[in-house]
């Protein structure tokens, strides 16, 4: 499949933003395979409990985004401000909606050890898994393992 956009969607809780998100933004504007980063902060979710209160992280996240000083960065608050559990399909379809087409998703490479096991149904586990278009990044702690292969 080929995207006519080069757009990541970094899709966590940022409760709050660290030094290793900074470092995952900053590999991402250093690739050429993107030219748009989109931090988006989840919402409610069932396996998540927040350290901090909405507003203060929508603050710390304001705060964390301008500090790169880079038009090609940008938060999108839709998840923090909804009522709805957040899902990477969920942030996936929000993004297809407003894009025509699905921009890659970034996580870190202990996520991907993950996937097969999150609690979707057969076909959405099959599309998360094997056409979704993901970025995986290794961080301190969590190297990517290319060896790794998925079941579901």
């Amino acid at each position: 499949m080929i995207y006519s956009s080069h757009i990541a969607v970094y899709g966590w809780a940022f409760t709050p933003p660290t030094i290793g998100h900074r470092a995952i933004v900053e590999a991402l504007l250093r690739t050429d395979y993107v030219d748009r980063v989109i931090i988006t902060p989840s919402g409610p979710r069932g396996d998540k409990e927040y350290a901090f209160q909405k507003d203060i992280r929508r603050r710390l996240i304001e705060i964390f985004a301008s500090e790169f000083d880079d038009d090609r960065v940008e938060v999108d608050f839709t998840f923090l401000d909804s009522s709805s559990e957040t899902t990477t399909l969920g942030m996936d379809h929000h993004y297809q909606d407003r894009f025509g087409e699905s921009p890659f998703q970034v996580f870190g490479a202990d996520v991907s050890r993950a996937m097969a096991s999150w609690p979707y149904a057969r076909e959405q586990k099959e599309y998360l898994l094997m056409r979704l278009p993901k970025i995986f990044l290794s961080r301190p702690g969590s190297d990517l393992d290319l060896e790794d292969k998925w079941s579901y």
